[in-house]
């Protein structure tokens, strides 16, 4: 881009080209990486447009791309927010926090290139917003205590402002350790069918709960690694929606904690889901006093070698589905959290059977 120096493209804010200091006068065309000119042109208000005659002249890499159109660049440039464009840095040492927050806060779809990100409080993610990374490339550092690390908020309203996030990790930082409440990510809805967005190819390491998913949310949950955490794996409060090709693995807790805690409205699926090495049960479901559990669909799921046993129902559940499940090894968890437990082992025997009497009830 002829007459604009990096200093000025760095301080380009929310995908608007401004040049600072002001612009007096249009400034040259701006070109493509091959030095051909597109035809764009800013203004002299710092924001440029694309004109139906311009996008005639637009090339890639020697290619014509036409179009009939008029479109501003800002709209061009802010179909995702660039963390870095708000000061993210991703060296691993620079407190990120503040800038993808900032970014976050646009309520756009916000990218977060490969790097890793150190983070020390919160990040909350609006309705209608998202982060988008490079998969395990793009690591999200938690650096404190006292709360979750990425948080979507309880709040009504939500249809049709649905939540993106993929391709990331979370992990934490050297010398931290994650206590109660310190969770990975926390999907937190107020009621039913509010938001339909995905979560998808996620990896998280080493928090509370990998990932707290409460209430009715209909989001699809796919490909989500819950590897080592304090707690449980995955924690799931009155949930309802599917889950597939998750794995639950290594947690000191159960691989899937389902719990429900008021009579609402809900039904989970669990397709293509797996446990392997936790601590405690594989798949656990309960209830609070009086509540009664109801619409559990495994299908093509399993648990292997997980400490207390494979598949247990502490309470009342009815409307049980079991399709291609697998149970092994149950009570046999993996040797390292073995070696920290008292509890005492439960036997594959008496974990199935205990799971056919519930079914049969």
């Amino acid at each position: 881009m002829s007459n604009l120096s990096n200093q000025q493209i760095r301080n380009s804010f929310q995908g608007i080209l401004q040049v600072p200091g002001g612009v007096t006068e249009t400034l040259q065309t701006v070109q493509d990486g091959n030095g051909v000119s597109t035809g764009l042109q800013l203004s002299t208000s710092g924001i440029g447009y694309v004109t139906s005659s311009d996008l005639t002249q637009f090339t890639n890499n020697g290619t014509v791309i036409a179009g009939t159109i008029d479109r501003a660049i800002s709209d061009a440039f802010g179909d995702y927010v660039n963390v870095h464009d708000f000061g993210a840095t991703g060296n691993g040492t620079t407190d990120d926090t503040a800038a993808i927050a900032a970014a976050l806060a646009t309520g756009r779809l916000i990218r977060v290139p490969q790097g890793t990100y150190k983070i020390t409080s919160t990040l909350i993610v609006p309705a209608g917003g998202g982060i988008v990374g490079d998969g395990e490339k793009t690591q999200f550092v938690r650096a404190f205590n006292g709360g979750r690390l990425i948080g979507v908020p309880s709040a009504a309203g939500f249809i049709g402002c649905p939540v993106i996030l993929k391709d990331f990790a979370i992990i934490t930082q050297a010398g931290t350790t994650a206590v109660s409440g310190d969770d990975g990510l926390d999907i937190g809805y107020s009621g039913g069918w509010n938001g339909r967005g995905i979560i998808t190819n996620l990896f998280i390491y080493d928090q509370w709960n990998g990932m707290t998913w409460t209430s009715g949310s209909q989001n699809v949950i796919d490909n989500i690694q819950c590897i080592h955490n304090r707690n449980h794996g995955f924690n799931i409060i009155n949930g309802r929606g599917p889950l597939t090709n998750c794995l639950a693995q290594y947690n000191f807790g159960d691989g899937y904690h389902y719990y429900m805690a008021a009579q609402l409205e809900t039904g989970i699926v669990y397709l293509n889901c797996g446990t392997f090495g936790n601590k405690g049960y594989g798949f656990y479901y309960g209830a609070a006093p009086t509540i009664i559990g109801a619409n559990i669909w495994m299908v093509a799921s399993g648990s292997s070698t997980d400490g207390l046993g494979g598949i247990y129902f502490a309470t009342e559940y009815r409307q049980v589905w079991l399709s291609d499940s697998l149970i092994e090894s149950a009570g046999d968890a993996y040797i390292p959290h073995n070696a920290s437990r008292s509890e005492e082992h439960t036997s594959e025997l008496q974990s199935l059977a205990y799971l056919v009497c519930r079914l049969l009830l």
